[in-house]
């Protein structure tokens, strides 16, 4: 579509009291013209004359459910390509399942919510300027161009690179692992600092690289030494737009949570939970780092209008920062899923439904936002999404006792970087 075009909006619904509350939720997130249908019948006579950007149907539709919708729209080569926005009244496992089998790009629970909304929308139209007042003052296709060769943006710490050829090697062990950090008297610093931190809460001062590896384990150290290196080599500035301290209190604490999500869950590598955890936010630093002017930019855009920054900055540039921590991530050569998991953590619905590494990096970020571990530049939290909740097994009514058995302490996170 053109971007400056209103947003074409076809909305399928028996219920008038949804049909108002919807249709005043687009229009306060852009302007749309949105046709109303009621049934299937009357929706697929519409499609033989006009052509929406977006369907947002009920399952449960006069004489039929959008089953029928669906599969109909999968007979023609221009209806398969618009995305379908499904809503149920309850979580129904099953249902949203065969909904997405039948090709619906989502799956919505009521009442909807209109930050997610407007989050699904600048995913599936993302170059558009429409909500951004006034001229930006830099040209998105610099931006664009300077990504490609990322790996010149963000090269890989060399001693980060070896830390994680040791968690490659299962014949690693703590001696290799001392010896690679001792290379490094000002990293060797950093970690013991760490250590002693109060977040360890040992009586004892911890005074030398192996003593730490006996008492807090190979896999802690290995972790605060990702840490400090990511650190040492992107470092914040005073005139920064990401707060240093913050920042890397937020990172490390979702990369904490991941880790406890993974244990919990217990179908993923903990030390690659924390690893994705660590870098889900990444790209700000490249943002912050390379394209200082326009971050800062972004980031006041998005707190004057109350809106998500990666949302922003996808208008902005057609690239966010989750996307470009993506691709720092295949340029040193991550697994997959890792990437995946910095790639889509705002966007969990943008992958089928073999996405858990996705939705642990998805919720263990939403958990260090809820309970202010450190800050990442967002002025607007992402709510949970209802597709990583289902895929995890987790009603949203149930989020608070979920984090209760996760028995982390938000206080205890934050004195992690004191």
């Amino acid at each position: 579509m053109n971007h400056s075009e209103r947003l074409k909006v076809l909305l399928i619904t028996g219920s008038t009291v949804f049909k108002s509350e919807t249709c005043l939720m687009l229009q306060r997130i852009r302007p749309c013209e949105i046709e109303h249908k009621d049934s299937v019948h009357k929706s697929l006579r519409y499609f033989i004359q006009y052509k929406p950007d977006l369907v947002i149907a009920d399952w449960q539709l006069e004489s039929h459910t959008a089953s029928d919708l669906l599969q109909a729209m999968r007979t023609n080569d221009d209806w398969k390509r618009i995305p379908v926005l499904i809503t149920l009244d309850e979580s129904d496992r099953d249902l949203t399942e065969q909904a997405l089998t039948l090709g619906a790009a989502q799956v919505l629970l009521k009442p909807l919510n209109q930050n997610a909304l407007s989050r699904i929308l600048a995913g599936f139209f993302p170059v558009s300027r429409r909500q951004v007042k006034g001229n930006t003052p830099f040209d998105y296709r610099e931006i664009k161009a300077k990504l490609e060769q990322i790996h010149l943006l963000a090269p890989l710490p060399s001693l980060a690179a070896k830390i994680m050829d040791l968690l490659k090697d299962p014949n690693s062990s703590a001696r290799d692992l001392a010896g690679e950090i001792k290379k490094d008297q000002s990293i060797t610093a950093r970690i013991l600092k760490i250590a002693n931190s109060a977040y360890y809460g040992f009586h004892r001062e911890i005074g030398n690289v192996d003593r730490a590896i006996v008492v807090l384990g190979f896999d802690e150290i290995m972790n605060i030494a990702q840490v400090v290196c990511l650190m040492e080599a992107f470092d914040t500035e005073d005139d920064s737009a990401l707060n240093r301290k913050e920042f890397w209190g937020h990172s490390l604490g979702t990369a904490h949570i991941a880790r406890a999500l993974s244990k919990r869950l217990n179908d993923l590598s903990p030390r690659d939970a924390f690893v994705m955890g660590l870098l889900h936010d990444f790209g700000k630093v490249v943002l912050n780092q390379h394209f200082r002017e326009e971050f800062h930019y972004m980031i006041k855009t998005a707190e004057d209008q109350q809106r998500p920054l990666h949302e922003v900055c996808r208008e902005l540039t057609g690239t966010d920062h989750a996307e470009i921590g993506g691709m720092v991530a295949e340029s040193w050569k991550l697994p997959l899923p890792l990437v995946r998991a910095i790639r889509y953590h705002h966007r969990p619905e943008s992958v089928d439904k073999d996405g858990r590494e996705i939705d642990v990096a998805h919720l263990a970020n939403f958990f260090c936002h809820r309970y202010k571990i450190g800050e990442s530049g967002n002025s607007v939290a992402d709510e949970p999404n209802y597709l990583s909740l289902l895929r995890l097994g987790i009603k949203e009514d149930q989020l608070d006792e979920f984090w209760q058995s996760l028995k982390m302490d938000p206080m205890h996170l934050r004195d992690i970087l004191e």
